[in-house]
């Protein structure tokens, strides 16, 4: 019994197919009216191999793109910190109706979010 695998199906809806045998082997193969890609294919049945990537390189391209983002996302907690600070000179207080022990609350709870999720990211990173 064979096995009938759809590959393309043109606009007129015509289907292209391979009749494979219980063994696999191909049997014989159909191009009616078939794309481009599946004529090249025909003709180019392996691929070309990849060229091998130069580890080092690879590194350096990556910490391109890593390095940046991480230096913004501690750029961005240091500014987080210091605009709490600037926000206690500038008037917090009276606008969020807090005392000192609350604001001094906020701020051991932000390095405590900080110091327990350091060796999380850390660890992912």
């Amino acid at each position: 019994m064979s096995e009938l695998i759809i590959l393309a199906k043109t606009g007129q809806d015509e289907i292209n197919d391979i009749r494979r045998s219980e063994e696999g082997t191909e049997k014989g193969t159909v191009y009616r009216d078939a794309d481009t890609a599946l004529e090249f294919l025909k003709y180019n049945e392996t691929g070309t191999e990849q060229d091998v990537v130069d580890e080092k390189a690879l590194v350096r391209k990556i910490n391109w793109m890593i390095v940046p983002i991480m230096f913004a996302c501690y750029f961005l907690q240091y500014l987080d910190k210091s605009l709490l600070n600037y926000a206690a000179i500038m008037g917090i207080f009276e606008d969020a109706n807090i005392n000192t022990e609350q604001y001094r609350t906020l701020s051991w709870l932000f390095y405590l979010a900080f110091l327990i999720f350091e060796f999380p990211h850390a660890f992912l990173m």
